[in-house]
């Protein structure tokens, strides 16, 4: 998901703050270990002397060397959050708007969105694996703008696993397939500086292009790409032609009127593990990355079965296939899944994180690859003989400068490759605090007040109107105060999924407070891998199994719950002015 926007904001964060000159020669940049301070511990209890993992880590950008933002779901004594870099070190920035799936966009050098978790009051169900249906635009060291829906509804926004913004009013979220066609395709949103608009990709599925969720987007001289997800399961055009392959890549344009154009490239998939020729669901969605003059786009295989893809387009020419040399085979061999790409600014090279098997255990894969094929480096992080021992596979990867990277880990580590250069501290109040508030959105329900406004006026000769609706939270004019609605929830005391000895199948136990319809889904990166039939069940406690494929191990569980009967609804309550005052009937 990088932006080449920080491009053409890097100069002015870092003429606001110059670079400082290194003292020392220039030396070879080695991957370094630079968690954040532990949070200030309960009082009466002794500070942690060691560096804790920040939970999952969603997604990582940055605008400048010493300016970037991270996304994360928390651990233990770490909040649920942002975290913001400085140049010279990591700091929390929000306690609200974080998530495991979260992505960063950065519109500004002083702006940027975050795709956040649904709060806790808008769930619909109980996830083991928080999803990413909510936005937050953060300007000014504040919130500014929250945005979210009401789950398991018509127009409900579906988990978007991709942003950018190619300018501070033309930004593009997206991600899962909708799930009530038509309108078919993945979900859009659109924000063009002053409104959010949900944009359905195609009215129906046309050529061979039907409908596919998208996993990735980026800006790229002026326009906006996004990759895409081939799957067996994807809605299928009876009309394509026989052996056309679907597209991977679609072009997007502001006009929504007609936003989206498929590229029509041409790749040589090769043959698989098994030595069968591959199919494009062999592969994974691209992942891509732009230095503002090469855009890449590199492909892993799904479940382990295609070999790698890298696709490079080149200032001024077309998509080009790269056949990797000097040992690419090996750092990105068969099976190989990529997890994230980064173009390295000013040297036309990119990074791949990666996870291979056969690869070393719970430590980090990630190679470079030069703009003519060649892979000109190849490390595990931390090495082998590191004392710091293993901090989980690649996760995620960006690249401010050159020479300058950082590497996230599936246990919540962060690594920067360094050549000891240093920056200036960015001392901007905006991302200085911590910002502990998010603004009012749709998502949440609402009763209007018990106290209402009064207006002497008319109290005495007419019922005072329904307040108005208000809208997102976002800047602009008044709005009436409202109150959050307890809600009940369905599904409560999950427990911790428990593997049956012997066996891949999964036990997971949970509490109903109403009969319902209870399943168990499993995702692997988005894609359900599993699932169980859907079975009614009463109040009480509960426990479901799901039997799972050691090949296509999930990332995520969900209990999955729909009400049977409407019990612990909201409580609606009609307010009337008398007196000067509000009465309520429940």
């Amino acid at each position: 998901m990088r932006s080449v926007f920080r491009l053409a904001v890097v100069t002015v964060v870092c003429g606001l703050l110059p670079l400082v000159a290194t003292t020392q020669a220039q030396a070879d940049a080695t991957w370094q270990l630079e968690q954040p301070a532990a949070p200030p511990p309960p009082a009466g209890v002794a500070p942690a002397p060691f560096p804790v993992p920040l939970g999952p880590v969603g997604d990582v950008d940055f605008v400048a060397p010493n300016r970037g933002v991270l996304t994360t779901a928390g651990n233990g004594p770490v909040p649920r959050g942002l975290y913001a870099y400085d140049g010279v070190a990591w700091h929390l920035l929000a306690t609200v708007c974080g998530g495991e799936d979260g992505r960063i966009a950065w519109s500004g050098p002083n702006e940027f969105w975050a795709v956040a978790d649904q709060r806790a009051a808008q769930q619909s169900d109980l996830a083991l694996r928080f999803n990413d249906r909510s936005l937050c635009r953060i300007a000014g060291g504040r919130v500014v703008a929250s945005y979210a829906t009401p789950q398991g509804q018509p127009g409900s926004y579906m988990p978007m696993d991709a942003a950018t913004c190619a300018t501070a009013d033309d930004c593009w979220f997206a991600g899962g397939l909708l799930q009530s066609p038509p309108p078919f395709g993945a979900f859009h949103l659109h924000w063009d500086g002053q409104r959010l608009t949900s944009v359905p990709s195609v009215d129906a599925p046309a050529g061979n292009d039907p409908a596919h969720a998208v996993l990735d987007l980026v800006s790229h001289q002026g326009s906006v790409f996004e990759s895409v997800a081939i799957r067996d399961e994807d809605p299928v055009n009876p009309d394509a032609p026989d052996g056309e392959q679907p597209s991977f890549l679609h072009l997007l344009s502001p006009d929504l009127s007609n936003p989206f154009t498929s590229l029509p490239l041409t790749v040589d998939l090769g043959r698989t593990v098994t030595n069968a020729r591959a199919r494009p669901a062999d592969l994974d969605a691209f992942d891509l990355s732009s230095d503002g003059s090469t855009l890449w786009a590199i492909a892993g295989a799904a479940a382990g079965r295609a070999n790698p893809i890298v696709l490079q387009l080149p200032a001024g020419g077309d998509f080009v296939q790269l056949r990797l040399t000097a040992g690419g085979g090996e750092v990105l061999p068969a099976g190989a899944a990529v997890t994230d790409i980064a173009a390295e600014p000013g040297t036309g090279a990119v990074w791949v994180a990666y996870r291979s098997n056969g690869g070393p255990s719970e430590r980090a894969q990630v190679a470079r690859i030069a703009a003519d094929g060649t892979v000109t480096r190849s490390d595990v992080v931390p090495a082998i003989d590191d004392p710091a021992g293993p901090k989980g596979t690649a996760d995620k990867l960006a690249c401010p400068a050159t020479d300058d990277c950082w590497l996230t880990t599936t246990r919540g580590w962060l690594f920067h490759l360094t050549d000891g250069s240093t920056h200036a501290r960015d001392t901007d109040p905006a991302f200085a605090g911590v910002i502990t508030t998010r603004p009012i959105d749709d998502g949440i329900p609402y009763q209007p007040p018990i106290d209402l406004p009064i207006d002497d006026s008319l109290a005495r000769q007419r019922r005072a109107s329904a307040p108005e609706e208000p809208g997102t939270g976002g800047d602009g004019g008044d709005r009436i105060s409202r109150r959050p609605q307890r809600v009940r929830s369905l599904v409560t005391r999950v427990g911790t999924p428990r593997l049956l000895k012997g066996t891949t199948t999964l036990r997971i136990s949970f509490t109903l407070t109403a009969r319902a319809r209870v399943s168990i889904v499993a995702s692997r990166r988005k894609r359900v891998v599993a699932r169980t039939k859907p079975v009614k069940l009463g109040k009480g406690r509960h426990a479901l199994r799901i039997r799972l494929d050691r090949r296509r191990w999930p990332t995520g569980l969900a209990v999955k719950a729909k009400p049977l009967a409407r019990r612990g609804a909201a409580v609606a309550v009609t307010a009337s002015v008398s007196a000067g005052r509000a009465s309520g009937s429940r």
